[in-house]
């Protein structure tokens, strides 16, 4: 099975976007050795992205011993499913009302079938579930 892992930022494994300061150092022991994408509503647009890879990309990899393989723009995904349902409202409104957890399990179903798919985030619930198209999705509130 094919696995993707993702970590939410803020509250999670730093402090703020702003004040970039790792925290939940016990993470480590979970999330060393795995290559991760960021799953986060601090990500939205591309032009957050210099911050990311200049103020906190590095520290991140150093401190949790991970290999950061990729960002998830919450934008572009909220616009994608917003586009499907024929709704017009602003992104942020709908990413709002959708919650962390609902927006990553939407977007679980769009990756490959029968993978192995993890979220660690303070938003969210400890949650398990068995998609339809087989993969398994693991939340990991921190």
């Amino acid at each position: 099975m094919t696995e993707f892992n993702f970590i939410d930022l803020e509250q999670t494994v730093i402090d703020s976007w702003h004040y970039p300061l790792p925290i939940n150092l016990q993470l480590k022991r979970q999330l060393a050795g795995l290559k991760v994408a960021v799953f986060s509503f601090a990500l939205r647009e591309s032009s957050d992205l210099n911050h990311f890879h200049i103020n906190i990309r590095e520290t991140l990899e150093s401190v949790f011993g991970v290999k950061i393989v990729g960002v998830v723009l919450t934008a572009d995904l909220c616009k994608m499913f917003m586009s499907e349902e024929g709704r017009t409202e602003n992104y942020t409104d709908y990413m709002f009302e959708l919650g962390k957890q609902e927006l990553f399990l939407k977007y679980a179903e769009t990756l490959p079938a029968n993978s192995i798919i993890r979220l660690w985030d303070d938003s969210v619930s400890n949650f398990s579930i068995k998609l339809e198209n087989g993969s398994i999705v693991n939340l990991y509130k921190v």
